[in-house]
């Protein structure tokens, strides 16, 4: 136990707090997507009109992630781009409070997912630039924790709340906008910009090697005019990287998918059913605190191994599994696999890019997730919808090639010199 205590000792106060702020911010949005489209439900709105509104938004919501990531670097301010999205979403619960409007409320939906595109690219970045080199792994996954932790207590508050107040809907998204708020306040006013120009004389030695042209090439690189092009500026081993994490995403479809199967196939009740998500949480809490270190020790070829190995391993159960329990048992190698991949991706994306472009980078890595957990969900849950456990079989069958990929893709990696 004092083990434990002494590595989170090497936590810099900086993740702490971003890392608080995340748990706030997810607490919040747990409990606006808890009870949002009953709210839409309630004010007449239709379900064809409910998906057009989501496919839209959440679309934008990645490419925002990308363009947030770019405008963060550019700035060498990710802390105001952070908090930028936050406010988004913390006036998206005032708006839908105050309004029964139809368009109030998809104004509300558009701010908040494009709040939280803005701002996980920059948090992320951010955790990636103050944390200390032997230590990343470990930062990484208490980041993680906390924010899944938020999403958990978020939709239980929700809940508890809705039943008290009798489905008080705007009651609900008053409630929401205090953690958010709280959490715009802590990144304006106790976190500190970790692009600014009092760098440590360890990162600013280290600048020259990033772009191999000097510090000097460096600061005029960073006044250049906005421009996306210095996605091209990545280098080698930060592409091979993003196709590791290409390949692997193809295999990990959402968790809504597990949710409705293991409905139908165990011909539950839809309280039962949801019993799969709690289950699915608290092991993704767990696994994210628990590898971080092992992360800092590891390297990426081995640790993707175990990750895809959760993922085959996971699959096979939920397609044998005689009962619900046995069905958990997957669900949790599920979550554990989560906790997992998501430490480390974030973790080697900040080894594999310089401090000047992480926030570019972490964009990058958010639309490459996006769109294979995207891919992923709709081919398994077309599989599903016409040959039932095939969504599984094709999962693992992708994650088995992740495990080769991994593995070749590891040989190519030339030194694998990692950033400071």
């Amino acid at each position: 136990m004092a083990a434990v205590f002494k590595r989170l000792n090497d936590v810099p106060i900086t993740v702490w707090l971003v890392s608080i702020a995340s748990l706030l911010i997810t607490c919040s949005s747990a409990m606006f997507f808890s009870v949002f489209a009953l709210f839409l439900d309630s004010i007449n709105f239709s379900v064809k009109d409910i998906g057009i509104i989501d496919g839209v938004v959440e679309g934008a919501c990645y490419l925002f992630k990308v363009i947030s990531g770019v405008v963060s670097d550019h700035l060498t301010n990710k802390r105001a781009v952070f908090a930028f999205g936050t406010l988004l979403i913390t006036l998206s619960r005032v708006i839908v409070a105050m309004s029964a409007a139809h368009f109030a409320a998809i104004l509300a939906k558009v701010m908040d997912r494009l709040g939280n595109g803005v701002q996980s690219t920059p948090r992320d970045a951010i955790v990636g630039d103050c944390s200390p080199k032997h230590r990343r792994g470990l930062c990484f996954s208490v980041r993680q924790a906390l924010g899944t932790f938020g999403s958990v207590a978020g939709a239980f508050f929700a809940i508890a709340l809705l039943k008290y107040r009798q489905d008080d809907f705007r009651a609900v998204f008053v409630a929401a906008g205090v953690p958010a708020a709280v959490a715009l306040f802590i990144i304006l006013f106790k976190i500190c910009n970790t692009h600014s120009s009092t760098q440590t004389s360890a990162s600013t030695k280290a600048a020259p090697e990033m772009v191999g042209n000097g510090a000097v090439e460096e600061k005029n690189k960073n006044s250049n005019n906005f421009s996306f092009k210095s996605i091209k500026q990545l280098d080698k081993n930060f592409w091979l990287l993003i196709s590791a994490i290409a390949i692997f995403m193809m295999c990990r479809y959402s968790e809504t998918i597990i949710i409705l199967y293991g409905k139908t196939r165990f011909n539950l009740g839809s309280n039962k059913a949801l019993w799969a998500m709690p289950v699915y949480n608290i092991a993704w809490v767990l696994s994210a605190y628990v590898v971080g270190p092992i992360v800092d020790r590891s390297r990426f070829k081995n640790l993707m191994l175990i990750g895809a190995g959760f993922v085959v391993f996971s699959n096979l159960i939920f397609i044998t599994a005689s009962s619900f329990a046995v069905f958990l048992v997957g669900v949790a190698l599920w979550g554990v696999q989560l906790g997992l991949t998501q430490t480390l991706f974030c973790t080697w994306v900040t080894h594999f890019s310089p401090k000047r472009l992480r926030g570019t980078a972490f964009g990058v890595y958010y639309l490459v997730t996006a769109i294979g957990v995207l891919l992923a969900s709709t081919v398994s849950g077309t599989l599903m919808h016409s040959y039932g456990s095939a969504a599984f079989i094709y999962s693992a069958a992708v994650g088995a090639v992740s495990m080769v990929m991994s593995i070749v893709i590891d040989r190519l990696v030339q030194g694998h010199t990692l950033y400071e």
